[in-house]
C-alpha cells in the first residue's frame, strides 16, 4: 500500500510510505498525524478534506519579458505572498496578484514565497529597452 502522513492541523505532508496496511496504519497519531492512501509528497501534494490533492500553483510564469518602463502585472498571486527581486524582498502581495515596473534594462530573477498550500516559484525576467 501506498500512502502519504500528513499533519492534521495543516495538511502538510511529512513522508511517503509504501508499506503494508498495518505498517501504515501504525504511522497515524493521535491528533498530530493521519495517513492518506495514495502517491504524493511534500513538493507537489498536501491533504485537504481527507483527499490528496496537488498543491496549487503561485501564479507565477518561469520566464517573462518586458519593455523598459512598462508595467509588469501577474494576476493571481495570492495574497501575503512574498516578492523578491534578485534575492531582496520588495513586500508582500496586497491582493490578488501584483504589478512590477523596471527602470534599468537587464535580467532580473523575481521570487514569489507564497504561504502554505501554495507553491513558491522563480521567474527569469528579461527587461528590455
Amino acid at each position: 500500500m501506498k500512502a502519504v502522513v500528513f499533519e492534521l492541523a495543516t495538511g502538510r505532508i511529512r513522508y511517503a510510505i509504501e508499506a503494508s496496511e498495518a505498517q501504515v496504519a501504525a504511522q497515524e497519531v493521535a491528533g498530530e498525524t493521519g495517513v492518506v492512501e495514495g502517491e504524493g509528497g511534500p513538493r507537489t501534494h498536501w491533504v485537504s478534506g481527507g483527499a490528496l490533492q496537488r498543491r496549487p500553483s503561485s501564479g507565477l510564469p518561469d520566464q517573462a519579458r518586458v519593455a523598459l518602463g512598462a508595467v509588469w502585472s501577474v494576476p493571481g498571486v495570492p495574497s501575503g505572498a512574498l516578492v523578491l527581486v534578485d534575492g531582496l524582498e520588495m513586500g508582500e502581495v496586497p491582493g490578488a496578484g501584483f504589478e512590477m515596473r523596471f527602470e534599468e534594462p537587464g535580467e532580473y530573477l523575481v521570487e514569489i514565497r507564497p504561504s502554505f498550500p501554495f507553491l513558491g516559484a522563480l521567474c527569469a525576467v528579461d527587461v528590455a529597452p
